[in-house]
């Protein structure tokens, strides 16, 4: 048992727990070259190496087991996580599974939201650590000095708007829906690496060896600087990244638990000349240097670093990262301001990755300024990617590395899609259009809207007028009994419409019956003599609408239609639910075509400073009617199947039912329809991986001698016995009985 450190560690704790049961900092026993790979970070899997032995953060519940170094003492602490333990490490977020943390950034605020067929970047320009901690800046030390970074991603940048926006489109697929659209023309995002004082090495021939073994972080994710050269003006950069590297010494074999299965690896040979490690991965033999990765099971396998020691010093050893990445940036003119297409991903030219790399020579140093990358999104198919709603655009890309690092732009899908309200121009027959809308009162109406008499269009059906437009003063008695009336109060986003039919009237106790769709009767009392003074006010709604009545026998009125207390020819609009103002025109027999439009003002945009009209049309067949939606700015119309579906900016979407007539359904939304857009940036990129511990060695006890044969002893009275040692239920309990398994065998 002495020979085994992780038993000895276990005992410390068991005894320590004991004497302070509210400690969870144990300390271990001094030894020499001791380090930690994760500096005690509760959130990151560490392996601490010390005495020979190499112990790895592991869980036990919602408990993490720590291991880490303090003044070269091999320490372990006890930390209860809150939002749970995973695979080494405390959860940031709360959630397992085997999938990998994220942290997510919605783009666009309540002040400004990104509408449809708007660009990204003229919603969010810049992105830096004060949006997002995943573009954290830091420091990076070199034997030239140490310099600041930060790190910028940028959607708008000053040579003009970068792509990405949403659009109403049909895809590659023949699907027809809301995406956010990408043109492969354009770049997507700016990504920059900035280096305030200079990222400086000196010149060793080509090389730039201070860089070398330094660590910068590339949108979230930490990254090696392997090699660095400077060739002429050309500079090249090779970066290399993956999940906390794992030691493997010559001959040793690890198993490693993915997701998808168990990854063997066996460290055949280091050549310690040219530090080349030849490994055995799942029966692959696989030859690499410090740098290089390999792809095995799907799984990128990188070396790390590489260790030989002296003879009799020690075995040779390597740090092994698994879903590793390397990158390779290359400028060749540090010193203008083009974007060069060379980087490679993982050994793989990327064509769609454009590299700009500034620096600045300087006699025998050089110094890195800058590092931008930028990238034309590859479609799968096509020269356009349609991100379709609930997904990312990595999905839809044909070389998803192009983006880097391990972060993704999120389509969300459009904002109001559940709050809309249905209007809808129903054909009855062949000869006659109804309406059908609700108020903002959430009223439901439908109406006899447009008819086709004798080869003629007028509003209403064949015996009655539907009339929205007043009379040319008090006197012109246009309504008669059993037409309706479309009453508003207001001729805006906030009128309420009615609709009431006059029924009759009563001369003899002066008063005049209206029906009102849906609210019912209402009575109207009137004073004066009729076709000569008689007037009496109809309230609907809360609101006044004057009537003037005629004289006999037809009794016809005069109606206020927008309740401002006068007839003066005014038009009133059919205000909907959410705002919108069907502007019926000012005819009310257009004869050969009615056109009309669906109105949403200004004020109910994130940011317009004009009205959206949409153009709708009913058309004379000659004994008939139809309709259609003309081509028009601010509406996209497709067709699939005969049928033209349509999207206008502010949200509102149209569908025209081939049919004999036509049908148009309209979904006018409650509030203007905005991107759901977000970027999210996963914790880890590979898929889920543990080191398999191996199993505790157990020595077994050497058998007790025969002990010598003794007299019985003279009985003396049984003292009391010692209350038992109690352990309590938990982690502590757990231990003692692995420690007592260990020690019995």
């Amino acid at each position: 048992m002495k020979n085994n450190p992780t038993v000895l560690i276990a005992l410390f704790i068991l005894f320590a727990a004991f004497l302070s049961a509210q400690s969870q900092v144990f300390t271990g026993f001094a030894v020499t070259d001791c380090d930690d790979s994760d500096n005690a970070n509760l959130y990151e899997k560490g392996t601490t190496s010390a005495g020979g032995d190499t112990l790895i953060d592991y869980c036990d519940g919602d408990a993490l087991i720590e291991y880490f170094c303090e003044s070269k003492d091999l320490r372990v602490k006890v930390f209860q996580c809150d939002k749970g333990c995973d695979r080494g490490a405390c959860l940031k977020t709360a959630g397992k599974g085997g999938k990998s943390a994220k942290r997510s950034l919605k783009l666009g605020s309540v002040s400004n939201q990104i509408e449809i067929g708007e660009f990204v970047g003229d919603v969010k320009e810049t992105l830096s650590e004060f949006d997002t901690d995943a573009l954290k800046s830091g420091k990076v030390y070199t034997k030239s000095g140490a310099s600041d970074f930060n790190q910028y991603l940028r959607f708008k940048t000053n040579d003009g708007v970068l792509d990405g926006r949403i659009l109403f489109a049909e895809n590659e697929d023949d699907e027809i829906g809301d995406f956010l659209v990408f043109e492969d023309k354009n770049f997507t995002f700016e990504y920059e690496l900035q280096f305030e004082s200079g990222l400086t090495s000196e010149i060793d021939s080509k090389s730039l060896p201070d860089l070398e073994d330094e660590s910068v972080f590339i949108l979230d994710r930490e990254y090696m600087i392997d090699s660095a050269e400077l060739s002429g003006t050309r500079v090249t950069l090779k970066l290399v990244s993956g999940d906390a590297p794992s030691r493997i010494d010559e001959g040793e074999s690890k198993k490693y638990q993915l997701e998808n299965g168990v990854l063997n690896i066996e460290v055949l040979n280091i050549d310690d000349s040219n530090k080349r490690v030849t490994l055995l991965v799942n029966g692959k033999t696989k030859k690499l240097i410090k740098g290089e990765v390999a792809i095995v099971e799907d799984v990128v396998i990188g070396i790390r670093d590489v260790f030989v020691n002296e003879v009799g010093e020690g075995s040779d050893f390597i740090f092994l990262y698994l879903g590793a990445e390397r990158v390779e940036f290359k400028d060749d003119d540090y010193s203008d301001n083009d974007f060069d297409q060379t980087i490679k991903v993982n050994g793989d030219s990327i064509s769609s990755g454009y590299t700009k790399i500034k620096g600045v020579k300087s006699g025998d140093d050089f110094e890195i300024l800058s590092l931008k990358y930028r990238m034309k999104p590859r479609a799968k198919s096509g020269s356009t990617v349609y991100v379709p709603p609930k997904k990312g655009l990595k999905e839809f890309l044909r070389d998803p590395e192009a983006m880097l690092a391990n972060w993704d732009i999120v389509y969300g899908g459009l904002s109001s899609q559940d709050e809309k309200v249905m209007v809808r121009v129903d054909p009855r027959g062949g000869d006659q259009y109804d309406l059908e809308f609700q108020n903002i009162k959430g009223e439901q109406y439908d109406v006899p809207f447009v008819v086709n008499k004798g080869g003629n269009l007028a509003t209403g059906d064949d015996d009655n007028t539907l009339f929205f437009v007043e009379g040319l003063n008090t006197t012109d008695f246009v309504v008669a009994r059993n037409d309706y009336l479309v009453l508003t109060n207001r001729n805006n986003k906030n009128g309420v419409t009615n609709i009431a039919r006059y029924s009759s009237i009563d001369t003899s106790s002066k008063v005049v019956d209206f029906d009102e769709l849906i609210e019912g009767s209402k009575k109207l009392s009137y004073s004066g003599t009729e076709g000569v003074d008689a007037v009496g006010d109809l309230i609907i709604s809360g609101h006044n609408y004057r009537v003037y009545i005629g004289g006999a026998p037809d009794y016809k009125l005069a109606v206020d239609l927008n309740s401002d207390g006068d007839v003066a020819s005014d038009e009133t609009n059919v205000v909907v639910k959410g705002g919108g103002l069907f502007d019926l025109g000012t005819n009310q027999t257009p004869n050969n075509s009615f056109n009309f439009t669906l109105t949403t003002e200004s004020s109910q945009f994130d940011s317009s400073s004009s009205d959206e009209v949409i153009n709708i049309e009913i058309l004379n067949t000659g004994s008939g009617v139809d309709l259609t939606i003309p081509t028009q700015s601010g509406v996209t119309i497709e067709t699939a199947s005969g049928n033209d579906l349509a999207l206008s900016n502010y949200g509102v979407f149209m569908k025209k039912d081939d049919d004999d007539p036509d049908e148009l359904k309209i979904e006018y939304p409650l509030s203007q329809a905005v991107g759901d857009l977000e970027l999210v940036f996963f914790e880890t990129i590979t898929k889920s991986i543990e080191v398999i511990p191996p199993p505790p060695v157990v020595q077994t006890p050497k058998p007790l001698p025969t002990p010598p044969k003794v007299e019985p002893p003279v009985q003396q009275p049984a003292p009391t016995p010692e209350p038992p040692i109690i352990i309590k239920e938990s982690w502590l309990k757990r231990l003692w009985n692995a420690i007592m398994h260990v020690i019995v065998g």
